[in-house]
Protein backbone atom coordinates (compact mmCIF):
# COMPACT_ATOMS: atom_id res chain seq x y z
CA UNK A 1 0.00 0.00 0.00
CA UNK A 2 1.58 3.69 -0.93
CA UNK A 3 0.20 6.17 1.13
CA UNK A 4 1.26 9.89 0.44
CA UNK A 5 0.08 13.26 1.14
CA UNK A 6 -2.76 14.58 -1.63
CA UNK A 7 -1.42 17.03 -4.21
CA UNK A 8 -4.49 19.18 -4.51
CA UNK A 9 -3.25 20.67 -7.95
CA UNK A 10 -3.59 17.26 -9.94
CA UNK A 11 -7.38 17.77 -9.39
CA UNK A 12 -10.08 19.78 -11.00
CA UNK A 13 -12.02 22.39 -8.96
CA UNK A 14 -14.87 20.32 -10.06
CA UNK A 15 -13.41 17.34 -8.02
CA UNK A 16 -12.42 19.34 -5.43
CA UNK A 17 -15.51 21.01 -4.89
CA UNK A 18 -17.33 17.27 -4.88
CA UNK A 19 -14.57 15.97 -2.46
CA UNK A 20 -15.30 19.14 -0.14
CA UNK A 21 -19.01 18.41 -0.61
CA UNK A 22 -18.79 15.04 0.67
CA UNK A 23 -16.28 15.32 3.00
CA UNK A 24 -16.91 19.06 4.38
CA UNK A 25 -15.44 18.60 8.38
CA UNK A 26 -12.26 17.78 6.82
CA UNK A 27 -8.77 20.10 6.35
CA UNK A 28 -7.72 19.18 2.99
CA UNK A 29 -4.54 19.25 4.41
CA UNK A 30 -4.70 16.20 6.32
CA UNK A 31 -5.98 14.13 3.20
CA UNK A 32 -4.02 11.46 2.68
CA UNK A 33 -3.71 9.33 -0.83
CA UNK A 34 -4.00 5.74 -1.23
CA UNK A 35 -2.27 4.56 -4.79
CA UNK A 36 -3.63 1.39 -4.32
CA UNK A 37 -7.12 1.51 -4.64
CA UNK A 38 -7.10 5.28 -5.60
CA UNK A 39 -8.77 6.26 -2.77
CA UNK A 40 -8.70 9.39 -0.35
CA UNK A 41 -8.17 8.90 3.69
CA UNK A 42 -7.19 10.61 6.80
CA UNK A 43 -5.69 8.68 9.88
CA UNK A 44 -5.92 9.62 13.58
CA UNK A 45 -4.22 7.97 16.11
CA UNK A 46 -3.97 4.56 14.00
CA UNK A 47 -7.34 4.90 12.55
CA UNK A 48 -7.97 5.04 8.97
CA UNK A 49 -11.01 6.51 7.25
CA UNK A 50 -12.01 6.08 4.03
CA UNK A 51 -12.89 9.56 2.23
CA UNK A 52 -13.77 7.88 -1.34
CA UNK A 53 -12.48 7.53 -4.02
CA UNK A 54 -12.05 8.78 -7.61
CA UNK A 55 -15.16 6.86 -8.88
CA UNK A 56 -17.06 7.13 -5.94
CA UNK A 57 -16.46 10.65 -5.00
CA UNK A 58 -16.88 12.22 -8.51
CA UNK A 59 -18.35 9.70 -11.12
CA UNK A 60 -21.65 10.04 -13.40
CA UNK A 61 -24.40 8.38 -10.53
CA UNK A 62 -27.01 6.39 -12.51
CA UNK A 63 -29.17 3.66 -11.78
CA UNK A 64 -29.40 0.33 -12.99
CA UNK A 65 -32.42 -1.82 -14.23
CA UNK A 66 -32.81 -3.74 -10.65
CA UNK A 67 -32.89 -0.32 -9.16
CA UNK A 68 -29.20 -0.37 -8.19
CA UNK A 69 -26.88 2.93 -7.51
CA UNK A 70 -24.16 2.99 -10.22
CA UNK A 71 -21.19 5.08 -10.63
CA UNK A 72 -19.75 4.89 -13.55
CA UNK A 73 -21.60 1.66 -14.63
CA UNK A 74 -19.68 0.16 -11.43
CA UNK A 75 -22.95 -1.23 -9.57
CA UNK A 76 -22.35 0.23 -5.64
CA UNK A 77 -22.91 -2.40 -3.00
CA UNK A 78 -26.40 -2.06 -1.06
CA UNK A 79 -26.06 -2.57 2.97
CA UNK A 80 -28.95 -4.54 3.34
CA UNK A 81 -28.55 -6.88 0.43
CA UNK A 82 -24.94 -6.99 1.88
CA UNK A 83 -26.41 -7.99 5.37
CA UNK A 84 -28.72 -10.96 4.06
CA UNK A 85 -25.85 -12.32 1.75
CA UNK A 86 -23.42 -12.59 4.63
CA UNK A 87 -25.84 -13.75 7.31
CA UNK A 88 -25.40 -10.68 9.24
CA UNK A 89 -28.05 -8.96 11.84
CA UNK A 90 -29.15 -5.62 11.11
CA UNK A 91 -31.22 -4.93 14.45
CA UNK A 92 -34.41 -3.63 13.95
CA UNK A 93 -37.21 -2.47 11.90
CA UNK A 94 -36.16 0.66 11.33
CA UNK A 95 -32.73 0.04 11.18
CA UNK A 96 -33.28 -2.73 8.29
CA UNK A 97 -35.69 -0.07 6.69
CA UNK A 98 -33.03 2.39 6.41
CA UNK A 99 -30.42 -0.12 5.06
CA UNK A 100 -32.11 -0.14 1.41
CA UNK A 101 -30.68 3.06 1.61
CA UNK A 102 -26.74 3.02 2.62
CA UNK A 103 -24.80 2.13 -0.37
CA UNK A 104 -20.94 0.99 0.11
CA UNK A 105 -18.38 1.56 -2.90
CA UNK A 106 -17.35 -1.72 -3.82
CA UNK A 107 -13.52 -0.05 -4.62
CA UNK A 108 -12.98 2.02 -1.62
CA UNK A 109 -15.96 0.58 1.23
CA UNK A 110 -17.13 4.08 1.68
CA UNK A 111 -20.61 4.22 3.39
CA UNK A 112 -22.84 7.01 1.22
CA UNK A 113 -25.59 7.64 2.81
CA UNK A 114 -27.14 10.53 -0.14
CA UNK A 115 -28.41 8.35 -2.76
CA UNK A 116 -31.78 7.52 -3.25
CA UNK A 117 -33.35 4.69 -6.07
CA UNK A 118 -35.93 6.71 -8.28
CA UNK A 119 -38.71 3.91 -9.19
CA UNK A 120 -40.81 4.29 -11.98
CA UNK A 121 -44.27 3.31 -10.24
CA UNK A 122 -46.32 4.57 -13.01
CA UNK A 123 -49.61 1.89 -13.98
CA UNK A 124 -49.03 1.03 -17.59
CA UNK A 125 -52.41 -0.27 -19.57
CA UNK A 126 -53.46 -3.08 -19.08
CA UNK A 127 -52.30 -3.61 -15.19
Amino acid sequence: MTICKVDWKQFSKNFIDSFIKSNSDVNLNDVLFDETNKSFIIKTNDVVKVLGCLQCLHGKIDQNHFGDITINNVTLINCRNFAIENNLKIGNDLAEEISTNIWICPNCKRWIFDFLPKFDTTLRPGY
